[in-house]
């Protein structure tokens, strides 16, 4: 009998052990790995699609976007259906309800290990449509003077181009853009053909059609990346369009549109842009056209890309109607724009949306004409063209103005004839930076730009500017190239060894305890309560020292009463303050007790 229930028992724990790892198996989520931001991308889309399709209220906040710290977090137990994971941490999760996802966020949120997670949310388009018209493209073209400048560029020997990514609702394959787009994606329909612009108003191919008339017959070309059905867009899938367009060479990014998102929906965008600046390509947005502040609308609110508001023909501000705030660094012909709609007519529209097509194709004419300026200088140039409109300088309507592209034009060009460089022979120290410096010859040069590069960035690394930075012992060519003419110049760099740490060379009592401190028995410690010091490094650097390691006092005596040096040493270095001894309130009754009885 007591075998038998052993027996019963040992079963009982392994068909429980089994149902266990049974269910725990058949809620698993589906986790996908991947290694690029475009199959990120893809098979995010691919979710976004299956679920929608089969759920019976698809919720966009039934959706979590964000990034881990690291890729190895493990997603689990938190109770998503489908994810993907990136190997830079990024996620994307798909739970069955917005209750669900609204728990996993908040367990995320309070997780030390998550950068940040938020919710998928909607963004729309910056544009609204005007009557239609059958007449010539747009006068913004000549606003800019992009005519001329596209002229003057066309007509230049290159084999460089610049591609435009417009993240928009898809471009439709009509004659006027015929032989200037190139491969693209859809996030939509999840497919390789993003020629399906069936918003309502045409909106990508209306833009694409403004980057094509500014541009003419340089060699401007347009990426579609589609992410909007209709007016309206899943944030997950614009920043996986962002993604996609600067991993597959674009240099320039067109973002007609924005929301007013609360801080916690604009992360992964604002992370997006970071991306894309990173890998030094110039992000054009629009400022949105619900005549509010642009610090509150996103990603118009975003610093490093170039935010643009809305003109009319006469140049005066779309008052009431475009966005306006600090973060505005341009204005464009927005207005009454003619362009062409998913059908191959031409039609007119207005908004920053159109505002922001202007700015891209200036921002891709002035990367043409100058392929060694990054994002940074790039819109800094388009700044100092502008003709200034509103208040003198900067102003919150008109950003510096409206850019006068013409104004790059230059007939005097002087070529380069060879470069130098500063020092050919250069020994450093592990962690030790350095720069050199390169000329192009003659020094009148119309382009002086230099490019730098290493022939071995495990011993040194350079910067764009020419920083050396010895990483490790070794050596490395350093080579500056100008971007005119392809002169060339070397330094041979030789990294020594690793330097030494700094070490304490002198410590300093900043405050000393800030209390007095009684007679203690035989072996005490002196209490330490306030006491700051101050360490003082080889490499002149100064660190406040808490005491709690690496701190020992002697010198101090409880022996009597009285003012009493007490020396500190942290580090090899001392330093010395007085503390205050005194009798305990009982010592001092004792006293009185025993001079009274001495004397009685």
């Amino acid at each position: 009998m007591r075998n038998r229930i052993i027996r019963l028992i040992a079963f009982a724990t392994a068909a429980f052990c089994l149902l266990s790892q049974f269910a725990a198996f058949a809620v698993s989520p589906d986790i996908i790995y991947v290694d690029s931001n475009t199959e990120f991308a893809v098979q995010t889309a691919k979710i976004i699609g299956e679920y929608d399709c089969q759920a019976e209220n698809p919720s966009e906040n039934s959706r979590i976007i964000g990034r881990a710290l690291n890729s190895d977090f493990d997603f689990c137990s938190y109770g998503a259906e489908k994810g993907v994971i990136g190997k830079d941490g990024r996620f994307f999760l798909q739970f069955k309800n917005e209750n669900s996802a609204q728990k996993c966020l908040d367990a995320l949120n309070s997780d030390p290990d998550i950068a940040y997670a938020e919710p998928d949310g909607v963004i729309s388009v910056s544009s609204d449509e005007a009557e239609s018209s059958g007449g010539n493209l747009s006068w913004g073209v000549e606003a800019i003077g992009a005519d001329k400048y596209s002229e003057h560029l066309s007509k230049s020997e290159t084999d460089r181009s610049v591609t435009v990514a417009v993240i928009d609702s898809g471009i439709a394959s009509i004659d006027y853009l015929k032989g200037r787009i190139v491969d693209g994606y859809d996030f939509v329909d999840n497919d390789a053909d993003p020629s399906g612009d069936t918003s309502t108003d045409s909106h990508g191919t209306f833009i694409a059609s403004i980057i094509a008339d500014c541009t003419k017959d340089a060699p401007i070309y347009i990426m579609p990346v589609r992410i909007l059905s209709s007016k309206t867009a899943l944030i997950s899938n614009a920043v996986n369009g962002i993604y996609y367009a600067v991993d597959n060479g674009a240099q320039v990014l067109n973002l007609s549109f924005g929301g007013t998102l609360s801080g916690s929906n604009c992360k992964s965008l604002d992370e997006a842009l970071a991306y894309a600046d990173s890998k030094n390509v110039s992000v054009v947005v629009s400022a949105g056209n619900e005549g509010i502040d642009t610090k509150g609308y996103c990603p118009a609110h975003n610093i490093s890309a170039i935010t643009v508001t809305s003109v009319y023909e006469n140049l005066s501000f779309a008052n009431g109607y475009s966005n306006f705030g600090n973060e505005v660094d341009l204005c464009a012909p927005g207005m009454n724009i003619v362009g062409y709609s998913a059908s191959g007519a031409t039609k007119k529209m207005g908004g920053t949306s159109m505002a922001a097509g202007f700015i891209s194709a200036s921002a891709a004419l002035f990367r043409l004409d100058h392929p060694e300026c990054n994002t940074l200088q790039t819109q800094e140039a388009l700044k100092k063209s502008c003709s200034d409109l509103g208040d003198e300088g900067f102003d919150i309507y008109y950003g510096y103005g409206i850019p006068q592209l013409d104004r790059f034009i230059t007939d005097e060009t002087v070529y380069a004839e060879g470069i130098s460089i500063s020092e050919s022979n250069v020994s450093l120290i592990a962690g030790e930076t350095k720069a050199l410096t390169a000329e192009v010859i003659p020094a009148d040069t119309s382009n002086k730009a230099v490019k730098w590069t290493s022939s071995n960035p495990d011993a040194v690394t350079v910067s764009e500017s020419g920083v050396l930075t010895a990483v490790d012992e070794g050596s490395s060519v350093i080579t500056a190239e100008s971007v005119d003419g392809g002169y060339t110049a070397q330094a041979e760099i030789t990294v020594i060894g690793h330097s030494a740490p700094p070490c304490v060379v002198s410590i300093r009592v900043v405050s000393p305890p800030d209390k007095k401190v009684y007679i203690y028995k035989s072996g005490d410690e002196i209490k330490l309560d306030g006491l700051e010091l101050e360490a003082v490094y080889s490499d002149g650097s100064k660190k406040a020292v808490t005491p709690v390691q690496g701190i020992t006092v002697s010198g101090f005596s409880t022996s009597s009463v009285g003012e009493k040096p007490v020396t500190v040493e942290y580090g090899g270095c001392t330093a010395s303050f007085n503390i205050t001894v005194e009798y305990a309130w009982w010592q001092w009754i004792i006293r009185i007790l025993l001079l009274g009885f001495l004397w009685y």
